[in-house]
């Protein structure tokens, strides 16, 4: 076993790490493979540490005083620890998975050394840098503590059967398929099967998930005027180029379980002769799927009828080599990159990828517009506050609990 010297001294490296690789990035910020417009400068999230607040004066105050006030950083590391020790480590423990105390307490307690030891350099991180190290970290841990590498996938199998069954109705049992409508509408639906949300949510969303699918199968009425006339559904931007011209679609997935509903809409889009290119995770990360999941699913005999596709490329599926919950754009595989680059539409499920690609730099006081090479939309469930205030820098006043379909290109 580790010792625990040992692991300081794997998280102390792992750290210094992130910082050299932000810092490269920081003096090369220039992604000419995904960035379009005058600036090639990419920006990995739409909040910044040392901008970091829910108003202007609490931007402002981070951004000029946030180096000196001793009290700025000592409330930002302690809720950075608190949300590590809530969301990540006590929904582990209701796993079933041992996590002592001590061994808990002297990791947080290593990190808050490390962050106030770095407090000068990580002000000039993003959230997604730090969500990254925080990740690498933890997983330091697990591995100090014989943990399994895929924390979730007891999770992830449940979510997955109980959706096949769902899945098997729509497709299996149903006379006429579904419109892409409905298609849009479950698979954004579908994103609260999110491991970062408590449990108790969703528990409750798979008690009412089944009651909303059979209410649409019974062509609910409620679902055009919802569609339609959405301040928060783009719905237009994305019928529009499905029902057009065949396309090259690179589709990023989210979380297990949301997948089949996924796949439901990449069949459609496959039926009217688009080539799709499915992007995954490459290690585990909650309960985010995986390139392995990913094949393991698609091998199974109820996706048989995808089996043609795959063979004649059609369909084809990437390893985009992120194992985080936010995906750095600067360390994605060469896959990706090249996907990226074929492609002439980018759909991304969850808020997680919503983060990655921000469409606007939050600067203290003005917002700097973010253009990139491909169109892009937005799938997601509006459930934290975090992705609720990057959200606002587009459009202001969103309630969480939003169904969100955004597109980079607008169609009346």
């Amino acid at each position: 076993m580790t010792s625990f010297d040992t692991l300081v001294k794997r998280i102390d490296t792992t750290f210094l790490n992130v910082n050299k690789a932000i810092k490269l990035h920081i003096a090369s910020p220039h992604l000419e493979w995904c960035i379009g417009g005058f600036s090639h400068t990419y920006y990995s999230s739409y909040q910044y540490i040392d901008s970091f607040g829910s108003g202007l004066l609490q931007r402002s105050s981070n951004y000029l005083l946030g180096s000196v006030i001793t009290l700025i950083r000592d409330r930002f590391i302690s809720s950075v620890l608190e949300t590590i020790r809530s969301r990540y480590y006590q929904p582990l423990t209701r796993l079933s998975y041992n996590i002592p105390d001590r061994d808990l307490n002297l990791f947080l307690a290593t990190l808050d050394d490390l962050l106030y030891s770095y407090w000068h350099q990580l002000r000039s991180w993003s959230f997604s840098e730090l969500f990254s190290f925080l990740n690498q970290a933890c997983i330091h841990l697990n591995e100090y503590l014989e943990l399994p590498t895929d924390l979730y996938k007891t999770v992830k199998e449940d979510h997955h059967n109980r959706c096949l069954a769902m899945y098997k109705l729509i497709r299996d049992e149903q006379k006429e398929p579904l419109s892409l409508q409905a298609l849009c509408y479950l698979a954004i639906r579908a994103n609260w099967l999110d491991s970062y949300l408590d449990q108790q949510r969703i528990d409750d969303f798979l008690i009412t998930f089944p009651d909303e699918l059979n209410d649409i199968l019974d062509q609910a009425s409620w679902l055009d005027e919802f569609m339609l006339n959405n301040p928060y559904i783009d719905y237009h931007s994305l019928l529009y180029p499905i029902k057009g011209a065949p396309k090259h679609i690179l589709y990023e997935l989210d979380n297990h379980g949301e997948l089949l509903f996924d796949l439901l809409l990449i069949e459609h889009c496959l039926k009217r002769n688009h080539k799709i290119t499915i992007s995954s995770k490459h290690a585990p990360i909650l309960n985010d799927v995986t390139y392995s999941d990913l094949n393991t699913v698609l091998a199974s005999a109820e996706f048989e009828h995808l089996k043609p596709y795959l063979s004649s490329q059609h369909l084809s599926i990437i390893d985009n080599g992120s194992t985080d919950v936010i995906p750095l754009r600067y360390g994605m595989s060469d896959a990706y990159i090249h996907a990226y680059q074929q492609a002439d539409l980018v759909i991304m499920k969850g808020q997680g990828n919503f983060e990655s690609f921000p469409l606007k730099r939050n600067f203290p006081l003005y917002k700097q517009p973010i253009a990139y090479r491909n169109d892009h939309i937005y799938l997601f469930g509006l459930k934290s506050t975090f992705s609720q205030r990057s959200f606002s820098l587009l459009k202001k006043q969103v309630p969480l609990e939003t169904l969100i379909c955004h597109a980079t290109m607008i169609f009346n």
